[in-house]
């Protein structure tokens, strides 16, 4: 019995070393934690514009909007779901992305750009061709 809670322990410590973290390259399953507890004083919010999407292979639909400012209030969980050639899939799981009917609908997949994905997981590039800012 002991030795296979030993197991347990390092296939599951094992797994959790291999989970993807958020970086430059967007990777199924990266997880963003909106919450005031976890943003580091004078982080500058963003607010994108997304697109909502059914799933990974659908056509982009209507255009709704991401506001950190508001996001950050009750909090709650982005997800990335696919990386397409026109941007990244990402599940929202919280409280309203925007105020009024520019938000996004709650519980909903969009699509965003691949700068805008940088920008809300405030991943910065080096300055380059490919990074104007």
């Amino acid at each position: 019995m002991v030795y296979s809670g030993v197991a347990v322990f390092l296939v599951l410590h094992g797994i959790n070393s291999a989970l993807p973290q958020p970086g430059a390259d967007a990777q199924v399953g990266d997880m963003l934690n909106l919450s005031p507890a976890v943003v580091p004083p004078g982080a500058v919010e963003s607010a994108v514009q997304a697109r909502l999407v059914t799933d990974p292979w659908a056509k982009p639909g209507a255009v709704c909007a991401l506001d950190e400012s508001v996001m950050l209030k009750p909090g709650g969980v982005l997800t990335t779901m696919a990386v397409r050639p026109d941007g990244v899939m990402l599940a929202w799981n919280g409280g309203a992305t925007a105020q009024g009917a520019a938000a996004c609908p709650s519980s909903s997949q969009f699509l965003v750009s691949r700068n805008d994905y940088l920008q809300l997981y405030k991943i910065e590039l080096p300055k380059g061709p490919t990074n104007p800012r």
